[in-house]
């Protein structure tokens, strides 16, 4: 039988010390008003696909505050990248496999060519295929700017929680 092996992107065991004890408590207050806070303004909002404002606030939250900013300049910047890739894409191809494909291959192929890009590539290529998941009823436009928006404002409610200073972080 194999061995489940740590993920190499998550922090080693004992990392977050005993001193942070408060970290991961602060980490655990942030991700769970980061859920609310989302889930309240999707609802609230009656978003269609608002499930992206809760999974970017509670995905871009690290227990390293320094780690979260940089965590959501990456997922901004691939979101951006990823929307206008699609959209353009969208609106002037047919909406199946091969635009798909096709779409993410030029989004991923713009990260790679930068040379600076490596890191919000895969959130880039995601927001591409998310572009296309717009109801015949909703524009390309429309699919890519409500994707930017819903991606950019959970990052933002990440951003903002992080900023709260807890005692003993």
């Amino acid at each position: 039988m194999r061995r489940l092996r740590p993920d190499p992107a998550s922090p080693p065991v004992g990392t977050i010390s005993a001193e942070s004890r408060a970290a991961r408590i602060a980490y655990t207050i942030r991700a769970a008003a980061a859920a609310g806070i989302a889930t309240a303004l999707w609802q609230g909002l009656e978003l269609t696909h608002g499930i992206w404002l809760a999974i970017s606030a509670i995905v871009v939250l690290q227990p390293r505050r320094g780690e979260t900013w940089a965590k959501g300049v990456n997922r901004v910047v691939g979101t951006v990248i990823g929307a206008a890739v699609a959209t353009s894409c969208a609106a002037v191809l047919p909406a199946n496999a091969f635009t798909v494909a096709g779409a993410v291959a030029v989004t991923i192929l713009l990260c790679w060519s930068s040379g600076r890009l490596h890191d919000p590539m895969p959130l880039a290529a995601l927001t591409t295929v998310l572009v296309f998941t717009f109801d015949r009823q909703e524009h390309a436009l429309a699919a890519g700017f409500w994707r930017c928006a819903e991606i950019i404002g959970g990052v933002g409610i990440g951003l903002v929680l992080t900023a709260i200073p807890f005692p003993g972080e």
